[in-house]
């Protein structure tokens, strides 16, 4: 579903205010006495600060040569800062402490309140020297600085195979790692996971550019009211951590660095690159499940005991277990069953309405009736009564909102009753 422009413009609007509200002198030594404070030692310079998508980073080097950095949520785009850093803290301290996973070293955080630049609430973190991201390592050299990077297409497959290994090893530990139940998603006041709903709630929610036509809104509508059933059906939730277990026995959408729906071509030419990548990222998979077999192995003919000279073991690899069937396998049957498709259709909203008609519909409510139009004619009688009721005054709704072209605030209680009209 396309964003709403009004919304995103005004957060553009936003995030450069306070960029440029931030770019003073005082604030500089605001944020250096901060780092200091945390991570005291004599220092020699602090950086211009570097700012991604969501976080700004402000850099302090040292006389020794180390560095330290103060991370911070960009104000306007991150819309739950101080949730978000304290979720940050807790995966960062757990994967340090369950993994050999390189994490940067966490000298102190703090709550907005805690931090006298006034920039937010924030996180004092080891800086780790580095020459270059993957994502420079693995990107088309042809492409601008500015430009989104996008797999190289003629990268030498050793290459390759080595900087996939890096990042299979990477996975494979976090696979290892299971929670009794999600922390960070919202349930509701029986513990259960909404994740189902969130397509409909923006559908319902996002007042401008949300549709084309009235007929787009109610393809729109049957497809996440279908998708609900199928999310709760398919997607196994047990054993759930910050993201159902399934999310982490899917191969990684990342192995092009583009996603489908930027994708040359579209996303039919996407899923074609990406299975010929898949299959080198699944070979090297392979190789790291041998190696961490290996070492378990090596563990138990020496009785517990994981001194060995295998690298892997002495990095601490060894106290790590492999799952019954191989992530490599089951990421292999994710692909070939289309269930990483669904997966990605219940996270990614930009994509979900082309994944859903294009591959999901047909999948699981074709049937012996086809849908040639990849459209909602052909499933209306799935919906019950009430629901079908519903849809008509739903996309009034919608289209009359599409006219308006402005920014909503929506109270709590009035959400709830807004929702309760179109999830029954």
């Amino acid at each position: 579903m396309d964003k709403d422009d009004i919304v995103w413009d005004k957060l553009e609007d936003d995030l450069e205010k306070w960029e440029l509200s931030v770019n003073k002198a005082v604030i500089y030594r605001g944020v250096a006495a901060l780092i200091l404070k945390y991570r005291p030692g004599e220092a020699v310079e602090l950086h211009m600060p570097i700012k991604g998508g969501y976080n700004a980073f402000y850099r302090l080097e040292y006389k020794d040569g180390s560095s330290a950095g103060m991370r911070i949520p960009c104000k306007g785009i991150v819309k739950f800062p101080e949730e978000k850093i304290r979720y940050e803290v807790a995966t960062m301290k757990y994967v340090a402490a369950n993994t050999t996973i390189p994490v940067p070293k966490i000298y102190g955080w703090g709550t907005a309140e805690e931090n006298p630049t006034g920039l937010g609430p924030f996180m004092i973190i080891e800086y780790i020297e580095h020459s270059r991201t993957l994502s420079d390592a693995l990107k088309d050299p042809t492409l601008g600085p500015k430009e989104e990077p996008v797999l190289d297409p003629n990268i030498d497959e050793q290459k390759l195979s080595f900087l996939y290994g890096q990042m299979a090893n990477i996975l494979l530990q976090l696979s290892t790692l299971s929670f009794p139940r999600i922390g960070s998603l919202d349930q509701d006041a029986n513990g259960n996971i909404s994740v189902s709903d969130m397509h409909l709630t923006q559908l319902t929610f996002q007042h401008n550019d949300a549709l084309a036509d009235d007929d787009d809104a109610r393809d729109k509508y049957i497809a996440r009211q279908l998708f609900r059933r199928l999310a709760l059906s398919v997607i196994d939730w047990e054993f759930a951590y910050v993201a159902p277990v399934q999310f982490s026995r899917d191969p990684p959408w990342w192995l092009l660095l583009k996603t489908g729906d930027y994708w040359p071509g579209g996303h039919e030419a996407f899923v074609e690159a990406y299975g010929v990548r898949m299959e080198t990222f699944l070979r090297v998979l392979e190789v790291e499940e041998g190696k961490m077999r290996e070492a378990d192995e090596a563990k138990k003919r020496e009785g517990g005991d994981t001194k060995t000279d295998d690298e892997d073991v002495v990095n601490g690899i060894a106290s790590l277990s492999l799952p019954t069937t191989p992530l490599s396998q089951q990421m292999r049957q994710s692909y070939t069953s289309n269930t990483w498709l669904t997966n990605l259709a219940t996270r990614d909203s930009w994509t979900f309405d082309f994944l859903f008609w294009r591959y999901l519909d047909e999948q699981f409510f074709g049937g012996e009736k086809e849908n040639e139009e990849q459209d909602y004619h052909a499933r209306l009688d799935l919906l019950t009564e009430r629901e079908r009721e519903a849809m008509e005054e739903f996309v009034l709704a919608k289209v009359r909102e599409s006219e308006e072209r402005v920014i909503v605030e929506w109270g709590e209680e009035e959400a709830k009753a807004r929702l309760a009209e179109v999830m029954f």
